[in-house]
């Protein structure tokens, strides 16, 4: 997956918008159903995290301002997600 000119403007506006200042810490919560084998899901779960958190670092945010869990689901609404959560 290329990240393209856009994406990156319109996730540097969201991060503008949503600011709590330069101290910020931005938790990536990244989920993968277990459907060959536990392994896969977690790798997919982990990229997919990668992929975020490269799309916050491009849009302003530090990376030591940035964490990741990768979590592995047996059957969820949200299987294949990514959740950014902004703490103060």
């Amino acid at each position: 997956m290329q990240l393209t000119d856009a994406v990156i403007a319109h996730s540097g506006e969201t991060i503008k918008r949503a600011n709590q200042g330069p101290n910020a810490k931005y938790e990536i919560w990244s989920t993968a159903p277990i459907e060959s084998s536990l392994s896969d899901a977690q790798r997919r779960a982990y990229f997919r995290a990668l992929v975020v958190r490269n799309v916050l670092i491009r849009a302003g945010v530090s990376a030591q301002n940035i964490s990741a869990q990768v979590r592995v689901v047996q059957t969820s609404n949200e299987q294949h997600a990514v959740r950014v959560v902004v703490k103060p």
